[in-house]
């Protein structure tokens, strides 16, 4: 799917029906779109569950740092890979997904993005996965510029190097009212 200057790869399995569940999936630092899709087992759970899924490709290198995408510039109307996401979503939607339906979902440097688009388009999400990764900008009170209290579920390895601030986003969701559902792997780093 074409969205302006920024491409997303779009899977719409068989199983899947015109008011379903749609889901962005963001890829970590140095993946691909294609390869999220290829590797990732969310395609496998698409088939299976019958859901949409709209992979965003990345501008490789191009956010702060270097990194694949920027989870940190604001405001959302100044970062392009917040509104890229936000854009495959209302692209599904278009397609046939269930607003109420539609969830976002990212791994690592994606993680990070998930968290601020979550945060960003709360009011078009139904919930966040932030896989190995939490709060992008610690102290910036994202959480704070969100107007819903989407579901937001955080997996992270015991021995991933953002277990502190993962932990420390778990506090600060649920203190703020987010219902958090915070999963450690014992003994992983950062994967999964």
């Amino acid at each position: 799917m074409s969205l302006g200057a920024r491409r997303a790869i779009v899977y719409v399995p068989g199983s899947w029906r015109s008011g379903g569940a749609g889901l962005v999936a963001l890829h970590g630092n140095g993946d691909t779109a294609m390869n999220f899709l290829l590797t990732s087992g969310l395609r496998e759970v698409a088939d299976a569950s019958g859901v949409a899924l709209a992979f965003p490709v990345a501008n490789a290198g191009s956010g702060p740092m270097g990194v694949d995408w920027d989870a940190y510039t604001t405001p959302v109307s100044a970062n392009a890979d917040v509104t890229l996401a936000l854009t495959a979503r209302d692209h599904l939607v278009a397609g046939g997904v269930d607003p109420r339906r539609s969830f976002v979902l990212g791994y690592s440097q994606g993680g990070y993005l998930a968290y601020h688009v979550a945060m960003a388009g709360s009011d078009r999400f139904g919930a966040a996965s932030v896989v190995a990764a939490a709060d992008p900008l610690p102290g910036a009170n994202l959480s704070g510029r969100a107007t819903r209290r989407i579901p937001i579920d955080i997996l992270i390895g015991s021995g991933d190097f953002g277990l502190a601030n993962a932990a420390r986003t778990r506090d600060g969701l649920r203190a703020t009212g987010f219902e958090v559902r915070y999963t450690e792997l014992p003994g992983v780093g950062h994967c999964c």
